[in-house]
This record gives structure tokens, C-alpha cells and sequence, in this order.
């Protein structure tokens, strides 16, 4: 907190406790004091600072409206209040009327013990001292000059609100997906997880080029930014070296006037991006990794995030132990924080009298997750039950494949293959489900599972990742080997013959959510406090061993997988690990 030096520091003011509510009855962190002349080019770029900042302030154009009366309402904002912000400048002494608003201010902090008003000076340095000459009631009191800038006041208001306000205030998002182009449950993390955290902070998200379909803005304080010029795709893993290098231009342009407090990256393909914003904004990096990856590239840029990243998250305790398996010279231990549900968007549909005809997979068709073994067992399934369905949901590069693979096993008269489905469509398709099939060879976590449970519908998955934390097995669903159709199918069997069991089951699954905290709100809680922890730390500015030896991977991987890739590849690998090479240049990061 920068204040200017005067004759007489403000004791009272200074010290304040951290942890103190200076005001236990305050709605309002701050009431805005100023003279009308000042409202435009002051008072309003302060409010919109503010509420950026999640400051609540009381202004006088926000607050009162057509026939209230003024005096009542002040009176009523200034008692609201736990400070009082005085905007003094020459307008404001020549005023009448926001002077009785200081005096009335400085009146409650007398009579309250406390020293709540805070001067904000604006002006020359001549007018300055005329208004200290004439308002000797405030020799005595700490104050801020306007710079036109109003980061000093935020910063003053935040140390004096204490430990109760949050130091953490913007974050930025690095994302693959955001709606509408949502492939799988990265997406839906990113989605839930930024609407939950803009209930506290803002959200900026950074994602690659959309298309023809622009990403939505959903929430209020959630602000999706599209590279337009940078397309990037996992087919071609080399795009996104290109993806990192705009991506991280664009945030450290923007942090000019919108500074993020933390860096938030998901998967190895934005995390480059996150490693150069960390080093040149000297912002904590936050790595979370939904899926591991194995090819050569991926690797190689994921071990990097993971040894550069000031936290590493993972959503099971499976992808915990994977990384372990790795020994790389992490910072510190992986933090484990669960996916969600949206348990208000999925749940039971009541007016449905039973479960559905149908077993459901919703899944991208890839081969991870499993699809093929499900066809295969959903064979012996028919058997048992000649007129029950398959339904499954999703696209992928397998889709045609697995078409085929239900044609020549001559099921193909009750598989249907719906394609991508909306989140409204896909409730309805859980909700009438008569048991929900998730048959990955590995999966991480398993988002699919909890929304079938959320929908109280009995869940069938592989024994697996993530999944085996998740179903209870005989008590919410039932766990099966991976790749094991003759397996998968016996549980499948043991879940449709009995109706009355499989209510029980999808009853007890949806209420193991709900205790075991699996909401977003819990999840977003999680994340803000593992945001607090690092933002309160210095960032670690000694390059982490093994870095040149990823870097060098990178580099030569790249080249090698995309000939177009070479003729720029210098620049593009110069921008994207310029951070790495300022350490060389005696930029002060430790070579």
C-alpha cells in the first residue's frame, strides 16, 4: 500500500489487524465521495476498478434512484460502509454538497473509534496543499494522489479489508475448448469450473482461433478471448507450439490494464503458453492435467509444464500415482481436486414412470475410450434382452469404424450412433437410460459417469483411472475389467435384471455426490484456495533441472513431425522459450 508522506501518519489507519471487520453491520466495502465534476474522468473509472476487483463500492449515480430522497440514501450508504473514499480535488472544494458527505463521514468515524475516511487527492501539487490548508481535519491522515490510475486505491482497500478479502482477483484461463466447440470433458471442466470461480474473481479465458462459430459469453464475469489468426487442432500436435507463442503475446499485452493474478493452464496444449507468461509477468502458473499424454511431443511439453508450474493439479488419485511414476523434479506434490457435476442441470426426471429401453455410452469415439469392447459385449447382451437398444453418444476419428463393427456382428438394427448432443438433450438421454455405460481402456477421471449418477441412473465402467474412485462397486453401479467384452457384458446382464436395483443404485449414487462434495462450487472453492496459497508466495525464479533437456526434446520432435514447421520454426521456438532465453541473457533469472 503506496501511501504518500505527510508530517502526521494516520496510527489508527495503519494499524488496522488484517483479520479485523472494521464495520460488522457494512453491506459495502467503500462509499464513493466526490464532487459531480469529477464523476466522469475519477469516480466512475474508480467504480469500474472496483467492481472488476469485486470491491463493492456505494455510488451515488448506482444507488439512488428517480423520487428517493438523497439525504436519506446518503446517509443510509455512508452507514453501509466500512470506508469512506473522498475524492479531494479544486472541484470538490468548491462544491457544498460532498463536503457535508466528508464531514458526516468523519463525524460516524469519530463517534465508531475507527479511522475509516480516506483521502484520494487529485490535482496539482499547488492545489494540493490548498485543500490540506483548508481541511485541517485531515492533517493527521494517510492519503493517495490520483495518478489517473486506479490500481493505488484498489491496493489500499484490498490490505485494509484484511485476510477477508482475497488476493486473488483475475485469473487467466489457457483452454483448448470453451462452448460452443466442446469435444470432451476439458471443455465442460473449463465451462463450469470459470462460471463457479467468476462468482468471486474475474475470468479471462484464452483459446485458439473458433472458426466460423464464436465462443459464447456465457457468464458475466467469464471473458472468452479467440486467438482469430491461430487455429490449432490435436491432429496436428505442431499447431499449438504456434497457438503458445500468440497466446502468451495477447496475455502479457493485455496485463497491461488487466494483469492477471494467476495463470491457469489445462492439458500440454496451452501450458507453453502459461510457462512464458509465468517468467515475464512474474505470475504464478497453475498446470492442470486432465489426460497424460505418451507421444514423444505431448510428453515432452507436458513434463515441462509439469517441472515449470508453481502447482500441478489432477482430478484422481490414479493420475496421481502416474505422475509420481515419472520422478521429475516437481515444486512441490500434485494436488488432487475432483471433477463436478452440474447437479441441477442433471438429475432425475420424476414424471418418468421407469428406466428406459435403452443402455447409454456418451464418450468421444476414440480408441481410449473403449467403445469397440461395449459393441462387442452388447452381442451377448441381445441374447438376454432381444429388445433392448444401444445408444451412444459422441463423434470421433473411430465413428466409422465402430459403424462397421456393428454391421458385421449384424447388430446394427439397435445400435444407433447419435453424434454430438447438447447438454439439454444429453439430460434427457440419462434421464430415460436404463443403465449408463462408461467402457474406457484408461480413463483419468470419468466426467460422464457422474452425470449419469447425477441423473440417478445405475453406471456401469470399466475397473479403471479415475472411475474406480468414483462408482461404489454392487452399491452405485458395477466395475468391470477393461478390454474384456465377456466381463463387461456380465455386469451389464446383472444391472437390467433387476429394475428395483437399479433404482437403488442410481438413488445412492446421486446422494454419494452430494456428500462427497462432487459440485463445481466445491471444486471452484478448492481452486481459489490453492490460488490464494500460491499468489502469497514469491515466485521461484531458478530454472528447474532437466528444463534444456525438455526444451531441446521439444524443439527437435517439432521439426521433425512438420517439414511446413521448419522454415518458421526459429522464430516461433525463439518467442514461445524467449523466457528460457532472457536467463541466458542476464534478464535476472538464474541461468
Amino acid at each position: 500500500m503506496a501511501f504518500s508522506d505527510v508530517t502526521h501518519f494516520g496510527p489508527k489507519l495503519a494499524n488496522i489487524p488484517e483479520n479485523t471487520d472494521v464495520n460488522m453491520a457494512a453491506t459495502k466495502d467503500v462509499f464513493i465521495c466526490h464532487a459531480s465534476e469529477d464523476k466522469q474522468k475519477i469516480a466512475g473509472p474508480l467504480k469500474s476498478a472496483f467492481d472488476r476487483d469485486k470491491i463493492s463500492s456505494w455510488y451515488d449515480e448506482a444507488e439512488i434512484e428517480w423520487g428517493e430522497s438523497i439525504v436519506e440514501k446518503i446517509n443510509e450508504g455512508l452507514r453501509s460502509a466500512r470506508f469512506v473514499i473522498v475524492i479531494l480535488s479544486p472541484a470538490f472544494m468548491r462544491q457544498h454538497w460532498p463536503k457535508r458527505e466528508l464531514f458526516a463521514g468523519l463525524s460516524e468515524e469519530a463517534s465508531a473509534g475507527r479511522n475509516t475516511v480516506l483521502p484520494l487527492l487529485a490535482g496539482s501539487a499547488e492545489e494540493r496543499d490548498a485543500i490540506f490548508s483548508q481541511l485541517y481535519l485531515l492533517n493527521d491522515k494517510m492519503y493517495l494522489i490520483w495518478d489517473g490510475n486506479p490500481a493505488g486505491p484498489v491496493e489500499a482497500l484490498q490490505s485494509l479489508l484484511g485476510r477477508n478479502y482475497k488476493t486473488v482477483r483475475r485469473v487467466c484461463h489457457i483452454s483448448s475448448e470453451y462452448p460452443p466447440k466442446v469435444f470432451g470433458g476439458l471443455g465442460v471442466h473449463v465451462e463450469q469450473l470459470t462460471k463457479a470461480l467468476s462468482r468471486s474473481v474475474s475470468v479471462d479465458v484464452v483459446l485458439p482461433s473458433a472458426g466460423a462459430s464464436e465462443y459464447e459469453t456465457l457468464y458475466e464475469d467469464v471473458q472468452p478471448f479467440a486467438l482469430s489468426t491461430v487455429t490449432a487442432s490435436y491432429e496436428d500436435p505442431v499447431s499449438w507450439l504456434r497457438f503458445a507463442d500468440f497466446a502468451a503475446d495477447r496475455i502479457i499485452r493485455r496485463a497491461k490494464d488487466h494483469r492477471p493474478d494467476i495463470i491457469h493452464c489445462h492439458d500440454w496444449v496451452t501450458v507453453l503458453a502459461g510457462i512464458k507468461c509465468r517468467w515475464v509477468l512474474d505470475v504464478p502458473l497453475v498446470f492442470h492435467l486432465h489426460l497424460p499424454n505418451r507421444s514423444p511431443l505431448c510428453a515432452s511439453v507436458e513434463n515441462l509444464g509439469l517441472i515449470c508450474a508453481d502447482r500441478v493439479t489432477v482430478n484422481s488419485e490414479a493420475m496421481y500415482e502416474a505422475l509420481k511414476d515419472r520422478s521429475l523434479p516437481l515444486r512441490r506434490e500434485p494436488d488432487v481436486i475432483k471433477n463436478g457435476v452440474d447437479q441441477d442441470m442433471f438429475h432425475a426426471d420424476e414424471s418418468w414412470p421407469s428406466d428406459g429401453d435403452y443402455v447409454l455410452c456418451v464418450g468421444r469415439l476414440v480408441e481410449q475410450k473403449g467403445v469397440e469392447y461395449l459393441i462387442r459385449a452388447f452381442l451377448y447382451v441381445r441374447e438376454k434382452f432381444p429388445t433392448l437398444r444401444l445408444k451412444v453418444v459422441g463423434s470421433g476419428e473411430l465413428a466409422d469404424a465402430l459403424e462397421n463393427l456393428a454391421t458385421n456382428l449384424l447388430i446394427s438394427d439397435q445400435v444407433d450412433f447419435l453424434g454430438w448432443k447438447s447438454a439439454e438433450a444429453l439430460v434427457k438421454l440419462y434421464q430415460r437410460a436404463g443403465v449408463v455405460v462408461v467402457p474406457s481402456i484408461y480413463e483419468p477421471f470419468g466426467m460422464t459417469a457422474l452425470e449419469g449418477m447425477a441423473c440417478q441412473r445405475p453406471v456401469v465402467a470399466s475397473r479403471t483411472g479415475g472411475l474406480s474412485d468414483i462408482i461404489r462397486h454392487g452399491v452405485t453401479g458395477f466395475l468391470a475389467e477393461p478390454k474384456d467384452e465377456l466381463d463387461l457384458a456380465q455386469w451389464l446382464l446383472t444391472a437390467l435384471a433387476d429394475s428395483n436395483r437399479r433404482a437403488e443404485m442410481g438413488r445412492l449414487g446421486r446422494e454419494h455426490l452430494r456428500v462427497e462434495g462432487y459440485t463445481w462450487a466445491d471444486v471452484s472453492d478448492q481452486f481459489k484456495q490453492l490460488y490464494e496459497e500460491v499468489s502469497r508466495k514469491p515466485i521461484d525464479k531458478t530454472i528447474p533441472s532437466r528444463t534444456d533437456e525438455f526444451i531441446e526434446q521439444i524443439v527437435e520432435v517439432a521439426t521433425d513431425l512438420s517439414p511446413d514447421f521448419s522454415p518458421e520454426s526459429s522464430k516461433v521456438l525463439e518467442h514461445v522459450f524467449s523466457w528460457r532465453m532472457k536467463s541466458r541473457e542476464g534478464y535476472g533469472i538464474p541461468s
